[in-house]
């Protein structure tokens, strides 16, 4: 069983999310098999330099949306272990994903 605390404390974490988002301008998120995101993302107080994951946040219901996402794109793919793209509720949004442990 993975503990999600010390995950998010691990240095190797830590640079892959800042060299992520600083040349990439992305989000990274970690979630289990069962939808739980276990990112820091959603902590009181977090701030995001990607327009996007602002948007999507400032919207009506933009949290639930984002929810439901990660939901479906977990039962949808949850026996892949390639890399694949997920098409939003939202129109025109795709999220990039790929599975970094299975099981």
């Amino acid at each position: 069983m993975i503990n999600w605390n010390e995950m998010s404390e691990l240095h190797v974490v830590n640079k892959l999310e800042s060299i992520m988002s600083r040349w990439f301008n992305v989000e990274l998120f970690f979630c289990d098999l069962n939808g739980k995101i276990h990112s820091k993302q959603f902590q009181k107080g977090y701030v995001s330099d990607n327009s996007i994951f602002k948007l999507l946040l400032s919207a009506n219901h933009g949290y639930d949306v984002f929810l439901q996402d990660v939901e479906e794109m977990i039962s949808n793919n949850s026996d892949s272990s390639g890399s694949f793209f997920h098409c939003s509720k939202l129109n025109n949004l795709n999220f990039p994903l790929s599975s970094l442990l299975n099981g």
